[in-house]
């Protein structure tokens, strides 16, 4: 039986409680990945879900498919957002194109077809062979089967050996120095962040976005512990910094302005109506201020 026709889902309870890579996600990561797995279970490719194409709202597939699943799930959406982008860089979800693909339940889908293969095989020799031999085909038929298993166990150790993603060699070739490098993975290490590919490439996202070298952010990154980036953090800093501009004439002067110094005596009720617009819609007068000197 294909996986995806078991009423139940298969969990490890062991490797659930021990795994260090889930153990590092919050209480709502845990929440959201076994409401997904539930989800994927369900697929008819087992443990990988496409993307619905009316859910493709935006550039960032992690925000459509956080769509996609609330709609599905009934749950709130920016709470399941937040879940994928914590298991997405633990590595425990993988976003692939528009498929999102859990990598355990397809090992364990590979698996369970490998096993199916070899049962059948064995159920052939079984009918072939005198009874007499059945038992030397059961071994050897397990045998076959462990052989498989250990196989695949190899080619997908290799693989994830192959993909291991190397976060400093990555900055390097984007131009950063390896000073800053070393501080900012002090830090990073200090929060048990894990330096996955999702997790950099995002943060060279967000390096281009704030338009400073990538020397500057993480000297900012450094400074204030940062363990990663947020474009908007910085223009939250600059726009705090700037002071706020103080205005050049009081209400006297300008009612004075109005009455005294404007030369279109005519126009005065239009201009100082003007001016009460614009003190109520922008709480400043700075617009009726250029006019009224533009005008002397």
């Amino acid at each position: 039986m294909a996986l995806t026709d078991n009423p139940y889902l298969s969990l490890y309870v062991r490797d659930w409680l021990t795994s260090n890579k889930l153990k590092l996600c919050s209480a709502n990561a845990h929440g959201v990945l076994i409401n997904i797995m539930c989800v994927l279970h369900r697929e008819n490719d087992y443990g990988k879900i496409l993307l619905n194409q009316k859910f493709k709202q935006t550039d960032k597939q992690h925000t459509n498919f956080a769509l996609y699943f609330a709609k599905l799930l009934a749950l709130d959406f920016a709470e399941i957002e937040i879940g994928i982008l914590e298991l997405l860089d633990a590595e425990i979800l993988v976003i692939e194109g528009d498929f999102l693909i859990q990598p355990r339940m397809i090992n364990d889908a590979e698996l369970s077809r490998t096993r199916a293969l070899s049962g059948s095989k064995g159920g052939k020799k079984t009918q072939k062979f005198a009874k007499k031999f059945a038992k030397a085909n059961n071994k050897a038929n397990t045998d076959i089967e462990i052989d498989i298993e250990n196989e695949i166990k190899i080619d997908n150790k290799k693989e994830v050996l192959n993909k291991k993603f190397n976060a400093e060699k990555f900055l390097l070739e984007n131009g950063a120095s390896e000073k800053f490098i070393d501080e900012w993975f002090k830090i990073r290490k200090a929060k048990r962040l894990v330096n996955t590919d999702t997790a950099f490439q995002r943060f060279l996202d967000e390096v281009k976005k704030s338009k400073l070298p990538i020397n500057s952010v993480l000297q900012k990154c450094i400074e204030k512990s940062w363990g990663g980036f947020d474009a908007k953090w910085v223009q939250d800093e600059i726009n705090q910094e700037q002071p706020k501009q103080e205005q050049k004439y009081s209400q006297e002067e300008l009612n004075r302005m109005c009455l005294i110094n404007h030369p279109q005596r005519g126009e005065l009720q239009k201009t100082f109506s003007t001016y009460l617009y614009l003190q109520e819609q922008s709480k400043n007068a700075y617009e009726f201020i250029k006019f009224i000197e533009n005008d002397k």
